[in-house]
């Protein structure tokens, strides 16, 4: 089941948060209350200790924090705390506080009806208010509580869902609202009292802790809940926090004013404020390395990202165990050898770096059993002031700093290829509703005046979306769109190419982005087609006329009009949803089409195993109306990307259920399959004559000898 909304916008709105409730029982978020109460207790116990705050005796690990929980809890007053539980929705977090001793408990939300739900709990200790942080109301709750009570604001992932935005949403207003609930939270306080935020303290919740924390007068302790790990959509799996804010009543020289229980590998210490996000990663990178360093587990990888403190620098570690050595016997830590290698930029889709082939080989060039191979997250940098021997310098350092915990050599060899940095700029980096951040880059090619550019989304950051080769001519941009770069491209147009005969009236593209592959459809076929090309990012639509060179004259949103009218040149860019123009296309045109070519990613990969194509296009209803709406010799082309058997099969199932010839072209060393169904019959050497008509064509050369045909 997807908890999350399509727009985090709707984390502020009480609408989203009725259906969600209503249907959902007593939803606890992140941890409960179990997880927590060791550093609960110990909070509550450090409370009246803050003099020896500095104490070293005081840098105690998590793990003894686990294990004195009994102690600090005999050790606490219950009679005279009061907690005041924000952003409560339908969790059952207060009953087990009552539990738990604790003898007032006031719980707030904003969404009246969740409120008036757990009205039916309440008791002597246990009350339920309905309360927007927002207004007056919030700062008002001070005049309910006795002035000799201990007031703790308890923050259950409200601070997490509360300040979440998309791109294209006011930065200024995201940070306005972080302002007013975490100053108005530290108001209410009085010295003595205690701000408890329970978070995954991820970048943005650090960013807006620091902005807004580090003028007051508080002490803060972090406690990592490494006993209670959340999984996220992607494989990742995160930790939790609980961060204590103690607010006191005297200015603190030492710059120090935060203190982290430690795990395995992240020793408890003193910290500035400013280090938190430096800490918080530590803690993440120490836990998935001690945990992955226990065992060898040939095949095994695992990824996560890193954010560098103080700068802009982002980058993602993979840690794979190379099948190579694949024993029965799992490899204890004492016998591994580890070798680093930094992807050079450009150079991210290489088989080297992105199939397991490809690691493999590189682990045996290395001669290491596990490799820890370093990619930097361009979207997340500041890659307009582009700067690759600074951004190399920070990776190595933090690398020298990190790694020596997975292996017991004394050196771990760091791999850089400095001499193929292949990226010559940064172009553009744009917001999308559709796919949060387009990134644009420019690479340097083997010629001197001709580079490619690259479209990539940060909803699937780790694929070149679209790339094209442009050269310089007399101070203008001149693309060349008989120069493919994508192999994949290549693929789809060979079952074309094959049949140009029977091919005479429209191609639609399903998910054409910048269009470069009708541009180049355009070039080699030469007549008077018709190309539909359906985007539904109009974001992508508009940079395809900027930064491609796509011609954009014919643009029109999609409407029945579109059937019935006549442009001036063969390419008609469609802004729209691809299901909805198959759906209107049946109306108007069927048996019409030569080609129809899919090529839309999946925005649920990490659910079904499928990167491309999208889910829904694999629909039975989908597919018997791009059946109808072919000629009688018309082809379905379908770019697929998956690695999983089991995903190609149901792929392919649902093909052979629509279509009676199924061929698919695999090429060594990239991912994609790319499927060319039919009705009518397929040639048999699909790849043979038609690369030969295509070079000829073509002012680049494809060797296709390894490419093979898989029949369906």
């Amino acid at each position: 089941m997807n908890l999350l909304p399509s727009n985090y916008s709707y984390f502020r709105s009480p609408e989203y948060w009725r259906h969600f409730y209503s249907n959902l029982d007593n939803f606890e978020w992140y941890v409960n209350f179990h997880d927590i109460e060791a550093a609960f207790y110990k909070i509550l116990y450090e409370k009246s200790r803050l003099a020896e705050f500095y104490n070293v005796d005081s840098l105690i690990s998590y793990e003894q924090v686990l294990n004195r929980s009994d102690f600090y809890k005999e050790n606490v007053d219950f009679s005279n705390i009061t907690i005041i539980n924000i952003g409560t929705g339908n969790s059952l977090l207060p009953l087990e506080l009552q539990k738990a001793n604790f003898k007032r408990v006031i719980s707030i939300d904003f969404e009246q009806s969740v409120i008036e739900a757990m009205k039916k709990y309440e008791n002597e200790v246990l009350k339920w208010q309905c309360v927007d942080v927002s207004t007056s109301d919030y700062l008002n709750l001070s005049n309910q509580l006795d002035n000799d009570s201990v007031k703790i604001l308890l923050d259950k992932a409200f601070l997490d869902a509360y300040i979440s935005h998309d791109s294209g949403e006011s930065v200024e207003m995201i940070k306005d609202k972080a302002k007013l609930y975490l100053k108005n939270s530290i108001s209410l306080l009085n010295v003595g009292d205690i701000f408890i935020i329970i978070s995954l303290l991820q970048p943005y919740i650090i960013k807006e802790i620091i902005r807004n924390m580090f003028g007051e007068n508080i002490l803060i302790d972090v406690y990592p809940i490494v006993n209670s790990i959340i999984p996220s959509n992607n494989g990742l799996k995160l930790i939790p926090y609980v961060i204590a804010i103690y607010k006191i009543d005297y200015q603190i020289e030492n710059k120090y004013r935060c203190r982290i229980y430690g795990i395995s590998g992240v020793p408890s210490q003193h910290f500035s404020i400013f280090n938190l996000l430096k800490v918080v990663n530590e803690i993440q990178f120490s836990y998935y390395t001690f945990s992955i360093a226990k065992n060898f587990n040939p095949g095994k990888m695992i990824i996560f990202h890193v954010d560098s403190s103080n700068s802009d620098i982002s980058y993602s570690l993979m840690i794979y165990d190379t099948k190579a050595f694949n024993s029965i016997v799992k490899k204890s830590k004492d016998s591994l050898k580890s070798a680093v290698v930094i992807v050079p930029p450009g150079y991210e889709q290489s088989h080297l770096f992105s199939t397991i082939e490809g690691k493999d080989k590189l682990a045996n060039s290395s001669n290491c059993d596990r490799l820890i191979i370093v990619s930097f997250n361009w979207l997340n940098c500041a890659i307009l002031q582009y700067d690759y021997q600074k951004l190399l310098k920070k990776v190595k350092s933090d690398l020298n700093q990190l790694f020596l915990r997975l292996s017991t050599n004394d050196d771990i060899p760091i791999m850089t290829f400095e001499d193929d940095n292949r990226i010559k700029s940064f172009v553009a980096k744009i917001p999308s509703m559709q796919s949060y951040t387009i990134l644009i880059r420019d690479l340097l090619t083997t010629e001197s005046n001709t580079f490619s550019r690259q479209l990539i989304f940060t909803s699937s950051p780790h694929t070149v979306q679209s790339e094209l080769c442009y050269q310089w001519v007399d101070g203008v941009e001149h693309f060349l769109f008989d120069r493919p770069c994508l192999e994949h491209h290549i693929a789809i147009c060979m079952p074309i190419i094959n049949s140009i005969s029977n091919i005479d009236s429209k191609i639609a593209i399903l998910g054409s982005g910048v269009n470069v592959l009708s541009n180049l459809l355009n070039h080699l076929l030469k007549n008077n087609i018709c190309y539909h090309c359906i985007d539904i990012d109009h974001e992508v639509i508009n940079l395809s006329g900027k930064y491609f060179g796509n011609d954009l004259s014919n643009f029109t949103k999609l409407s029945d009009e579109l059937f019935h009218s006549k442009f001036d040149g063969n390419i008609v860019n469609i802004h729209g949803d691809v299901m909805k123009y198959i759906n209107m296309a049946i109306k108007y045109c069927k048996n019409s089409f030569g080609a129809i070519i899919l090529d839309i990613n999946n925005s649920d990969e990490d659910k079904c195993g499928i990167n491309s194509p999208n889910i829904h296009c694999i629909s039975d209803n989908f597919l018997t109306n791009v059946s109808q709406l072919l000629t009688e010799t018309g082809l379905f082309i379908v770019n697929v990307i998956t690695t999983h058997s089991d995903a190609n099969n149901i792929i392919v199932t649902a093909l052979k259920r629509h279509f009676k010839h199924i061929k698919a072209i695999t090429i060594p060393e990239i991912v994609n399959k790319v499927f060319v169904c039919s009705n009518f019959g397929l040639d048999d050497n699909l790849i043979g004559d038609s690369i030969e008509k295509l070079n000829k064509q073509l002012k680049i050369t494809f060797i296709v000898d390894e490419w093979s045909i898989l029949d369906y």
